[in-house]
């Protein structure tokens, strides 16, 4: 049972519908909450992984870079990552994660609650993507004068955070 948990975490990065449906098997199957909290995190985490691999090689690959994925996972995985359906594999994982959130967010995961590691997630997924609007940010420019993010919409703008803990 200890083992099971993070191995399912460990498949995160390893593209593919036969990864995938293993972490949806070990959600439904496993008899220990927190196996399967771990499993449906995973297991949305798995899929946005599969959307961000498929976003890089459609971009184009280097025949150097495109042989080192060959390698890594295969032939088969990568040419079904070049397939893949981008909307349904989101749609797919935000319904994991939101699962997390309602039925094991309370577990402890490596990094405070799974529910917690799942809104972050989420919150990632529905509000920081490219083409969403970006979430409103206050503050004060070097010179003490109040603005708004949402006050340069429109124009080119750089975030530039730092700060001197």
């Amino acid at each position: 049972r200890e083992q099971l948990g993070p191995l399912c975490q460990g498949l995160v990065h390893y593209p593919g519908a036969k990864v995938a449906g293993f972490l949806a098997r070990v959600v439904e199957k496993s008899p220990h909450a927190i196996v399967r909290g771990d499993s449906c995190f995973a297991l949305g985490m798995q899929l946005c992984s599969t959307v961000e691999m498929q976003a890089t090689v459609s971009a184009g690959l280097a025949p150097e870079e495109r042989e080192q994925y060959v390698d890594y996972f295969g032939a088969e995985v990568l040419a079904e990552v070049e397939k893949v359906d981008k909307a349904s594999l989101l749609v797919q994982a935000e319904r994991a994660l939101e699962r997390v959130t309602t039925e094991f967010g309370a577990l402890e995961g490596r990094g405070g609650t799974l529910g917690d590691m799942a809104k972050g997630k989420l919150f990632e997924l529905r509000t920081l993507a490219i083409g969403k609007l970006a979430p409103e940010i206050e503050g004060e420019d070097i010179e003490g004068v109040p603005f708004k993010l949402s006050d340069y919409r429109g124009k080119v703008v750089v975030l530039d955070f730092w700060g001197n803990w």
